[in-house]
């Protein structure tokens, strides 16, 4: 084979995608995290959230209907649900985390869309911390967003009272074990 380049054969540089393992992750001790998930299909949208401790143990979670009118906006419901949660529980050192990279940005005022901006910033003062993560690592967020299209709305501190799939993954998340992110 001979030099493509001396023969004035344009070369396209190839972009290497990664493939990876990645897993939820414990708050640090003494603080809670927040993931939350929205959902929007066939113009009807569900939101799910579950608040941990630094051990990886279910505190509270929560499912049900969003009156939102798009996915961004169904997103935003999601955290300040999750937000309201925080607060009447007292909890105060809590990081967010939503694989949603407008809720994300809307939360931190970099789009151009007042009303989302309202929306999401509306507690912004009292959790400053909101993390984006992929949609891996959200994937109970994401199982209790759907679990609300199949029952009413939810919410409880019981462990045992979520769905068998929910508390599998759960103790997946709890237990640091990976899921592949394929690139």
């Amino acid at each position: 084979m001979g030099n493509l380049e001396g023969l004035r054969v344009p070369i396209k540089r190839a972009i290497t995608k990664i493939s990876k393992w990645i897993s939820w992750s414990k708050p640090h001790r003494d603080e809670y995290k927040l993931n939350v998930d929205g959902s929007f299909k066939d113009n009807v949208g569900t939101v799910g959230g579950i608040i941990r401790d630094w051990n990886g143990t279910p505190i509270f979670s929560y499912w049900g209907k969003s009156t939102a009118s798009d996915a961004a906006e169904t997103e935003i419901d999601a955290i300040n649900r999750g937000i309201d949660y925080c607060i009447k529980k007292g909890l105060s050192t809590v990081t967010i985390e939503s694989d949603s990279t407008a809720a994300i940005r809307a939360f931190q005022g970099k789009i151009n869309n007042p009303l989302l901006i309202y929306r999401a910033r509306r507690h912004r003062n009292i959790y400053p911390q909101i993390n984006l993560i992929y949609r891996e690592q959200n994937a109970t967020a994401d199982m209790l967003a759907k679990l609300a299209r199949k029952r009413i709305e939810g919410e409880t501190h019981r462990y045992h009272e979520l769905p068998t799939d929910i508390r599998q993954q759960i103790f997946l998340d709890k237990n640091g074990i990976p899921k592949y992110r394929k690139a």
